[in-house]
């Protein structure tokens, strides 16, 4: 998968209703959730809620990353040997769900 635009992503609703997610300075704009225009209120309140997240995920892919980092250099300075069920695991999952490659100099049993 090739690298997400950078951010920060922001949502925006156009004059018309429609939302979308755009890249600030990119020009990159997301068109999406034009369908919540005509859609109930509970409908909206998902869909609003939805792209909340979509534009929080640059900066949770960025935490995770440094999260992964600090829990790395402290399980190797202890001595622990994640198997594969652990933190580090579940992470490097999340992180590749998102497409993003996680490059690490350690082996995993």
């Amino acid at each position: 998968m090739t690298q997400h635009t950078k951010g920060p992503w922001k949502f925006r609703t156009a004059a018309n209703g429609d939302c979308g997610i755009s890249a600030e300075g990119t020009g990159v704009f997301i068109e999406c959730f034009a369908e919540i225009r005509h859609a109930g209120e509970n409908a909206r309140s998902e869909a609003l809620a939805n792209a909340a997240l979509v534009v929080a995920l640059p900066d949770l892919i960025e935490a995770l990353q440094e999260a992964r980092t600090q829990i790395s250099i402290l399980q190797s300075m202890r001595g622990i040997v994640d198997t594969g069920f652990g933190t580090l695991s579940i992470i490097d999952a999340a992180l590749a769900k998102a497409g993003v490659k996680v490059e690490t100099g350690e082996e995993v049993a």
